[in-house]
């Protein structure tokens, strides 16, 4: 099927965006894929919900699909589907060859933010790239990478493995570091309690909301939470949550391992209608687990610190944490079996982490990222 035959087609499509062309639309989002776990990475939603108030009425995101590929964007984010149903291969790729660009160029679009690599365009407009923090290390080539006007990440130290790995300039590269889901603070024993009669039948709960999943992660944690089980024979519950969304939505095929699970009534795969009940989530257990491990920002363990919630990490996060944080073997069930049973069995222990970390609260300023952020994306 050739395109050049199926342009017209369309013609009626770009009719549909005449008040785009009749205002100014300085920045705008795209990714193509609505499969991909880019569009449920909640540090990319983060960022363009922040940007929205960075630039009020200037953003933009484009969608290929009517379904809403953008969960949780603020209501003042404009959203614009580029498809009225699914789209094929072919649809797909028109959109990215000619209606895209076109659009771009109507629209008078100063900058564009993409979310994967893969759909950098040709096109004049400066893009930049929201990186998620595993893509470093999934990427073996990066010749995309030196096409893009900028890249963001969420760390200095994720940065500098970019420089290192790429050999991108430094100023190519912005860091916004910091940034937390919003009403992140500690849960007040009512909220606690009636989170817990919601969701885990009025449980204690331990919770593992990390952004990116891995088969082996989960095993590593289901098979810690039934060493755990066997030891103290109550029914606490497992909450798994990714930041807030449902975990399975971008990783459906590592969590089919729930599915033959001893203890999986035992488990709940959360998700939120909004920043409010992840807060509640969070605030709400008796300690949060982490495995992350990259460059990327540890944001899980910060908001879990935020909300005076003991958080239990891999040992090569002892620098980045601080104090008041219990450290495992991330390869080593046993190692995390234990420190959740350490936790269980001594409340003085809890007592000392919240008197540990009242003394030395997390201080995060992502506003500076976030401003120099938007200086290049109007400045492109």
């Amino acid at each position: 099927m050739q395109l050049n035959t199926k342009i017209n087609k369309f013609s009626l499509f770009e009719q549909k965006f005449h008040l785009i062309q009749d205002t100014v639309v300085p920045v705008a989002v795209y990714s193509r894929n609505l499969k991909n776990d880019h569009f449920f990475d909640p540090n990319n939603i983060l960022i363009i919900n922040a940007l929205q108030q960075y630039l009020p009425q200037q953003l933009l995101v484009f969608s290929p699909e009517k379904t809403a590929g953008f969960p949780e964007v603020y209501p003042g984010i404009r959203v614009v589907a580029l498809s009225e149903k699914k789209a094929g291969f072919w649809r797909r790729l028109l959109v990215k060859k000619r209606i895209l660009p076109r659009l771009l160029k109507k629209s008078r679009t100063r900058a564009l933010l993409l979310l994967d690599a893969k759909d950098v365009l040709r096109t004049r407009v400066p893009q930049f790239l929201l990186m998620k923090d595993t893509a470093i290390h999934a990427q073996t080539d990066f010749p995309a990478l030196q096409k893009l006007a900028g890249i963001v990440v969420s760390s200095g130290a994720l940065r500098d493995a970019m420089v290192k790995r790429s050999g991108l300039a430094p100023d190519r590269i912005i860091v916004v570091e910091g940034l937390l889901t919003p009403g992140i603070k500690p849960l007040e024993a009512a909220g606690q309690f009636a989170f817990k009669d919601r969701v885990t039948e009025g449980r204690e709960f331990f919770i593992c909301a990390d952004v990116h999943w891995s088969g082996e992660q989960l095993r590593t944690l289901l098979k810690a939470f039934s060493r755990f089980k066997k030891m103290q024979q109550s029914g606490w519950k497992l909450v798994i949550t990714q930041r807030g969304h449902h975990p399975g939505s971008a990783f459906g095929a590592v969590f089919n391992a729930l599915d033959t699970y001893k203890y999986r009534e035992d488990v709940v795969l959360f998700e939120s209608s909004g920043a409010a009940g992840y807060t509640a989530a969070l605030g709400a257990a008796y300690a949060a687990v982490t495995f992350q491990q990259d460059e990327g920002f540890p944001a899980v363990a910060c908001e879990a610190l935020v909300s005076d919630v003991p958080v239990i990490a891999p040992v090569s996060q002892r620098e980045r944490l601080g104090t008041g944080v219990f450290l495992f073997d991330a390869a080593d069930e046993a190692s995390l079996g234990s420190q959740l049973m350490e936790l269980y069995k001594n409340e003085a222990l809890r007592r000392q982490f919240l008197q540990q970390r009242s003394g030395n609260p997390v201080k995060l300023v992502p506003g500076a990222g976030l401003e120099l952020l938007k200086k290049r994306l109007l400045q492109a």
